[in-house]
């Protein structure tokens, strides 16, 4: 592995640690995404949907931060050498997977009005952190720099509006 590449990786896994904090518990608690999606529906024509809807985009975000967490450790775990590149490539396809998954579920509903800002963004992290987990599943696979070098302009801008949509959060509950 060259320099640079390494340097690349050792700063992602950094910013990762680090960003790791900022997932802490916040929504612990939260009602399974099958179940949330299961009380919008029978909610659709009650004031009681906003807050089904909030619940959902919760759990969106409690995901977002396992996604991310486990992307962490597969980097970790490569960078340590206790997994291999197919093994790590592996690992982040499934990722890649899973994200969608979360997206699929917050898209099954049209956001009410009070939530459309916290779903944008929510939107967003997961998207962002898609592609980051995709080009990281693609570096592993190729070794190839240029996709750290993608991967972490993705995680940053995941992480800006991972941000952005726990705040939103707080406006709207």
């Amino acid at each position: 592995m060259r320099k640079g590449t390494y340097t690349a990786i050792c700063q992602i896994a950094v910013i990762a640690l680090f960003s790791l904090a900022a997932f802490g518990s916040a929504y612990e608690g939260q009602v399974e995404g099958d179940e949330m999606v299961l009380k919008i529906m029978q909610n659709e024509d009650t004031n009681d949907v906003g807050l089904a809807y909030s619940d959902l985009l919760s759990m969106a975000l409690v995901q977002y931060g396992e996604d991310f967490t486990c992307s962490s450790d597969i980097l970790l775990n490569f960078t340590n050498g206790t997994i291999t590149s197919l093994e790590a490539m592996s690992a982040g396809t499934s990722l890649v997977v899973l994200t969608q998954q979360s997206i699929d579920m917050i898209n099954q509903f049209e956001p009410p009005e009070e939530y459309l800002n916290c779903y944008n963004y929510t939107l967003l992290s997961l998207e962002y952190l898609k592609s980051y987990v995709f080009y990281l599943s693609k570096f592993y696979e190729t070794s190839n720099s240029r996709y750290i070098i993608l991967a972490k302009e993705y995680l940053d801008l995941s992480g800006e509006y991972y941000e952005k949509a726990i705040e939103e959060s707080y406006f709207v509950e």
